[in-house]
């Protein structure tokens, strides 16, 4: 591991990894948990697993405060986690309702909402995000999906509407979304999908491989507490990484460090290699230096933001810039159709054509998927650079 690591530091690290490889790396070969990182229906078994170990050891979120399930790790410790989850391709740590959705109950929802923790924090509860309108832009809220009350009986509530380009919509039993509350402001909702007034109407997937659908809802009922309490400016910002203790996307440095050194390896193992190409991995490894190093400058504050702080959407910026960089010299390097994509990832049904490179020994896909962000910023169209101007003008 890491020598900057202080020793009880270290030893978390090496905790860490004794985890990942007891409950991910020694469970099946790498090409299987490719897959399973993928999400392909066949790995479900695998993905189940690692969950469970995840519960069984408290680690299932980490990030949340001690009272709610969390593990009061100290920045430095989440950061070791997350990053060693990023580098060996882990089933994801934070899903929406973990990374969002919780964190919202705790700060805005009341006993009835926070109510839903438990199952979040178990990973049986999943969530989608309810923000998109068919045919409509994204930021001018002339939503046509209406949140309103019974008549006779105001503690009941009804949601009539439809929301697309919802990523794991087909899936989800929960959506927390935005509508307008009795023909007037913009408020914010927790609606069960699970129930007669909903139907959903699968669509293309991400480039990534991440499902989508269309979700219908025609008088589905809410519950009496459904409505959560914060303004949808807030949601936005909140689902924009904006909270100043939001330490959960700033762990790429080591999975890039690990991605360009097996990539320089590949290249030096090559008879006829392009050394312009090993000394561009060169000189990627120096800029991912400097983007670790603005990880730790984040860290070390313990996510605490003053006017002078590196704004974390500068460090999220910078690692999308990095992987976006690693992409291309992949490309470079092999080609694309020598690249081990997976089909369900990319919609390449052609697969790897170099026989001397195995599917999950150097992965275009996670590159990808790490550059492009597919969870909230699909549905938002979030561009790290205009949050980094909102960031500026505040």
């Amino acid at each position: 591991m890491r020598s900057e690591f202080s020793e009880s530091e270290q030893a978390f690290a090496d905790q860490v990894e004794g985890f990942i490889t007891e409950h991910w790396l020694d469970r099946a070969d790498p090409q299987r948990r490719l897959r399973a990182w993928l999400n392909d229906d066949d790995t479900q078994a695998l993905r189940r697993h690692w969950y469970q170990a995840l519960v069984a050891a408290g680690w299932a979120v980490p990030h949340w405060p001690a009272q709610f399930g969390g593990c009061n790790w100290s920045a430095a410790q989440l950061h070791i986690w997350f990053s060693a989850c990023i580098r060996h391709q882990t089933p994801s740590v934070l899903t929406f309702a973990t990374a969002y959705v919780g964190p919202l109950l705790m700060e805005f929802g009341n006993s009835q909402q926070q109510a839903l923790l438990p199952k979040i924090a178990r990973f049986e509860a999943s969530w989608c995000l309810g923000w998109a309108e068919p045919g409509k832009m994204l930021d001018d809220f002339a939503l046509t999906t209406r949140i309103r009350r019974h008549q006779s009986d105001p503690g009941k509530m009804y949601v009539t509407g439809t929301k697309t380009r919802v990523v794991e919509g087909m899936q989800a039993l929960w959506m927390l979304g935005i509508g307008r509350l009795d023909e007037k402001e913009i408020g914010v909702f927790l609606l069960p999908l699970d129930q007669g007034g909903v139907s959903r109407t699968p669509k293309a997937a991400l480039a990534t491989g991440q499902p989508m659908a269309e979700i219908q809802m025609q008088d589905a009922v809410l519950p009496a507490w459904g409505t959560l309490s914060l303004s949808t400016e807030m949601l936005r910002r909140r689902l924009s990484g904006l909270a100043e203790s939001d330490l959960t996307s700033l762990a790429d440095s080591g999975a890039l460090t690990d991605q360009v050194q097996r990539l320089k390896a590949q290249l030096q193992n090559e008879d006829n290699v392009e050394q312009g190409l090993v000394r561009d991995c060169d000189a990627l490894a120096v800029e991912i230096l400097g983007l670790k190093a603005m990880e730790q400058r984040i860290v070390q504050s313990n996510g605490a933001k003053s006017s002078n702080d590196l704004p974390p959407t500068a460090v999220r910026l910078r690692a999308q810039s990095l992987w976006s960089k690693l992409s291309e010299l992949q490309i470079a390097a092999f080609g694309y159709y020598a690249l081990p994509f997976v089909d369900g990832a990319l919609s390449d049904n052609e697969g790897p054509i170099d026989p001397r490179r195995s599917s999950g020994d150097m992965d275009m896909t996670m590159v990808m998927r790490r550059m492009l962000s597919p969870n909230v910023a699909t549905e938002l169209a979030l561009d790290p650079r205009d949050v980094l101007a909102q960031e500026h003008d505040q």
